[in-house]
């Protein structure tokens, strides 16, 4: 998470709105071995009654079977998904919310990046049919 808050390793936040944003909305990642340890967790929250404790945190999963490690059984694992969920986490709890008018996210959502991406996929929609191509798809980049 550091160098997307610190991109230029200062020891400096680059930009904090972001982080303010991301405070404001209890921004929390949970990470378990794998999806069902997080739906374990969730269920043992029901079970006590204590979802309302949850309430107002931004939570965002990542579980260990997507982190790339140094063990050679992950020598032919081409990415580290938990960047990506660090990643989700600070886009939408944080760029998001400290500037919807430039990333607001959902389809529709009038947001800057939002209209440039649909302005680039077109009608294409945003299923993928196996064959990568889209012969009636009016999209700039499909």
């Amino acid at each position: 998470m550091a160098q997307y808050l610190d991109n230029d390793g200062n020891n400096e936040v680059d930009n904090p709105a972001v982080v303010q944003a991301m405070i404001d909305n209890g921004s929390v990642l949970i990470m378990s071995a794998t999806s069902k340890g997080i739906e374990d967790v969730f269920e043992k929250f029901e079970q006590a009654d204590l979802m309302n404790e949850i309430d107002g945190y931004t939570l965002q999963d990542c579980y260990g079977s997507e982190k790339k490690t140094s063990d050679a059984a992950d020598a032919n694992v081409p990415f580290d998904v938990s960047l990506e969920e660090v990643l989700h986490l600070i886009t939408h709890s944080g760029y998001a919310t400290a500037f919807p008018d430039d990333f607001a996210e959902g389809q529709g959502s009038g947001s800057m990046l939002s209209t440039l991406m649909e302005a680039a996929v077109g009608d294409c929609g945003f299923a993928h049919d196996g064959t990568a191509t889209y012969p009636s798809c009016a999209g700039k980049y499909h």
